[in-house]
């Protein structure tokens, strides 16, 4: 009894579990506000606020997940919350830069995903609500990799996890209230708010002498950012290929309709996966002890983590697929398209399962040149597959997806198969 109550206060005492729970219930405020959009107000309102969402999301995810990995970084090294003050202070001005690309992202994007107009939207609160959203990110990615870097994951998490139950709390009330326009104001408090909460913590407990911006500061800030770019533009070429395959095109051929069948087919599509991406840190340990051990080991590891993720996914995608048509019905969906996206999506996941080792192994291998240029090629033949195939059917964006990551798996493979023959 002793051993199940330490065993229980030390789950309780755990960042990783927080950080899981954190992220479900991030997912589960999704889920519960496009199911409540759907039934209340119809697919072309949910395919309003997804376009407007997924923009936003295209405008900031690059370049925060670089700030907040480099938050961490800085902050390690001096993990006291003078020292938030000093980082935040250091990256002011990169801080800014980043901020204006995100305030003034929106016009472009705004103009396009918005050109059939968003039922009950004004305009204005569209491009409002865009450049909220893409703010509140970029400040809660900031703030919440200076707490990781203070070693301060669990709070971040009850920060996190207390926002997102208010969400959920309140959201029902929120869509039959104010609708549309409500869904999205309070998707960008939700957003913003763990950022905010924290930047006001830092403000308070943090001297006024602890705010100085130090040259040291702002040249580790600007060195990190210009080492990430690298990465920024591969998220940003990811993204752009996304948004022009699932929202842009869709908007022009599918309105605003299709646009929200694709994103119930996306949501699930990351359910199907859920389980493979959730141990990607055991993946990584076990193929970089494989590694040390030559290419014969790394090879056999390879193999059965493939055969593990694929086996995996292939159990959940189908899982999805036999409920699909009970899905369809709740979200008041044409059953029919819906099925379709689920079965491609589906055998996407499992092909996807069998690179997201393939991706780890290149990591592993230090072949990162390697992984973009294969990515680029696919991301080349989703897109010309997907402007040609779009205006006769709605699953050209699912096939273009399959298309894209088989590409990615034929290349791989045959890639390591060359790399790892026997002499």
């Amino acid at each position: 009894m002793a051993a199940l109550r330490a065993r229980a206060i030390a789950l309780w005492h755990s960042p990783s579990l927080w950080l899981v729970g954190s992220n479900l219930l991030t997912r589960v405020l999704s889920f519960v506000v496009t199911l409540l959009i759907s039934r209340t107000s119809g697919m072309g309102t949910l395919g309003a606020y997804s376009s407007l969402l997924i923009s936003a999301a295209s405008l900031t995810t690059p370049v925060s997940q670089a700030m907040a990995n480099s938050a961490t970084l800085m902050v390690t090294r001096r993990p006291d919350t003078q020292s938030w003050r000093r980082v935040l202070t250091g990256n002011a001005w990169v801080l800014s830069g980043c901020a204006l690309l995100v305030v003034l992202g929106p016009w472009f994007l705004f103009s396009r995903t918005d050109g059939q107009g968003s039922p009950g939207l004004p305009p204005a609160l569209g491009y409002a609500v865009v450049a909220a959203l893409a703010l509140g990110q970029l400040l809660s990615q900031f703030m919440l990799g200076l707490a990781h870097g203070a070693n301060r994951s669990r709070q971040a998490s009850w920060l996190v996890a207390a926002v997102m139950l208010a969400g959920i709390a309140s959201c029902w009330l929120v869509i039959q209230t104010w609708g549309l326009a409500g869904a999205l104001v309070q998707a960008a408090v939700v957003m913003a708010a763990p950022g905010i909460l924290l930047w006001l913590y830092v403000m308070r407990r943090a001297s006024a002498t602890s705010a100085i911006d130090t040259v040291a500061d702002r040249q580790d800030a600007w060195q990190r950012f210009t080492h990430a770019l690298p990465s920024i533009g591969s998220t940003f070429i990811n993204n752009a290929t996304n948004w022009l395959c699932c929202i842009y095109w869709v908007l022009q051929h599918h309105g605003h309709v299709g646009v929200g069948l694709v994103t119930i087919g996306l949501q699930w599509a990351v359910m199907m996966q859920l389980p493979v991406n959730s141990w990607g840190g055991r993946i990584v340990h076990a193929l970089g002890t494989a590694s040390a051990e030559g290419h014969a080991a790394l090879k056999r590891e390879t193999a059965h983590q493939v055969r593990r993720c694929v086996g995996v996914s292939l159990l959940t995608g189908a899982a999805v697929v036999v409920m699909s048509p009970w899905i369809a019905d709740l979200y008041h969906a044409d059953r029919n398209m819906l099925i379709g996206l689920f079965v491609i999506n589906g055998l996407a996941a499992v092909v996807a399962s069998a690179n997201y080792v393939f991706e780890r192994v290149f990591f592993c291998l230090e072949s990162q040149r390697m992984w973009l240029l294969t990515s680029m090629i696919a991301y080349v033949v989703q897109l010309a597959f997907t402007m040609i195939a779009i205006p006769h059917s709605l699953l050209a964006v699912a096939w273009g997806n399959l298309l894209a990551v088989t590409t990615i798996a034929v290349i791989v493979y045959l890639h390591l198969r060359s790399r790892w023959r026997e002499p």
